[in-house]
């Protein structure tokens, strides 16, 4: 629902700034030596998987949007002649 509200380019930028956010607040968790911050900084990073697994489904609705522009017709090649391997015989 986020992403309908402010489109998948804000959407995306916003879970990879979470992702960002969400490794320092680890690393300052780790020389603090605070694990209640580190399990926050977990929780944020499962939401920043969650945006990055959408990049997948963002990709393939914008691939199935773009196929029938991207087909082209096969090339019609010649059939091949027989240089003597399957002769009867």
């Amino acid at each position: 629902m986020f992403m309908r509200r402010v489109g998948r380019r804000i959407g995306f930028q916003f879970g990879a700034l979470l992702g960002l956010a969400s490794a320092s607040l680890a690393v300052f968790a780790i020389f603090e030596l605070s694990f209640a911050l580190f399990c926050l900084a977990m929780f944020l990073s499962g939401d920043y998987q969650a945006s990055a697994q959408y990049y997948r489904f963002a990709a393939a609705d914008t691939a199935i949007t773009a196929l029938p522009q991207l087909i082209l017709p096969a090339p019609r090649f010649a059939p091949r002649q027989s240089h003597g391997f399957l002769r009867e015989g």
